[in-house]
């Protein structure tokens, strides 16, 4: 960014950047310029390190719910095989409520943050997508080239890893449901035979069963969409669209 905006532009800058009030030619021009493009490259730096941080501590965050599910998921199966359930069950329905507020205390906290990354993510891969369509004498040198490849790699794998882990949620939620379905024949082997207390374990079984059935466990951005494996087809119908539309207006241009 510093060879591009102070080496190679750094005349263009001069000849057709004009700033708000008048400043005589001359060196402080140049120091105004100089000053004006230091900022702006410090502010985007700057806002690309906050994203980078928020987009870690997501994607920590989302792993970790993921991993919690799945481990709970795991024992329960486990507990179904090998225990009656009159020793867990009720202790179980209380972890997964807990897993549940959990979830959603997540979600609130991160789905604002979460939609105006993936904001961040499409807005990059379509401007580098311009940038390399575009005919613009700037954009055609070697460095301009390796730095609009290296943004548009990146940018998508961020935006992939980022969406791997949100949806990793959803996925083992899924996982979960199937647990208390793929067990009814462990079920009725650990049911203990006492009448009134086998009742009592089938009902909290059902009442466990419905429960997973009826929490979703899912993250969003903004509350606006759910985060899962759609997003990907979604984000490359878009960019396949807006690449041949752009394409197509180089094209007339040139013409």
């Amino acid at each position: 960014m510093i060879y591009f905006c102070f080496i190679q532009e750094w005349s263009t800058y001069k000849a057709t950047v004009k700033f708000p009030f008048y400043i005589p030619p001359g060196r402080l021009h140049d120091v105004c310029m100089g000053l004006v493009l230091t900022f702006s490259m410090y502010s985007g730096v700057t806002g690309g390190s906050t994203s980078a941080v928020m987009c870690l501590l997501c994607n920590t965050i989302y792993l970790t719910v993921s991993s919690l599910i799945s481990s709970f998921g795991s024992e329960l199966n486990q507990k179904f095989k090998t225990q009656n359930l009159s020793e867990f069950l009720f202790k179980e329905i209380k972890n997964f409520k807990s897993i549940v507020l959990l979830t959603e205390a997540v979600d609130e906290a991160l789905n604002a943050c979460v939609f105006f990354l993936y904001c961040e993510f499409c807005s990059m891969i379509f401007v580098t997508i311009s940038l390399a369509i575009s005919q613009e004498k700037s954009f055609q040198s070697d460095l301009a080239k390796l730095f609009i490849a290296w943004n548009f790699i990146n940018q998508l794998y961020l935006f992939y890893n980022f969406t791997i882990s949100g949806s990793a949620i959803l996925e083992e939620g899924e996982k979960l449901k199937k647990v208390g379905l793929e067990c009814p024949q462990e079920v009725s082997q650990n049911t203990c035979f006492i009448p009134n207390e086998k009742d009592k374990s089938v009902m909290a079984f059902f009442l466990l069963l419905g429960s997973t059935r009826d929490n979703l466990l899912r993250v969003t951005g903004g509350g606006m969409f759910v985060i899962d494996k759609t997003i990907f087809l979604t984000v490359i119908n878009a960019v396949v669209t807006y690449s041949v539309i752009m394409f197509q207006l180089s094209y007339v241009e040139k013409k």
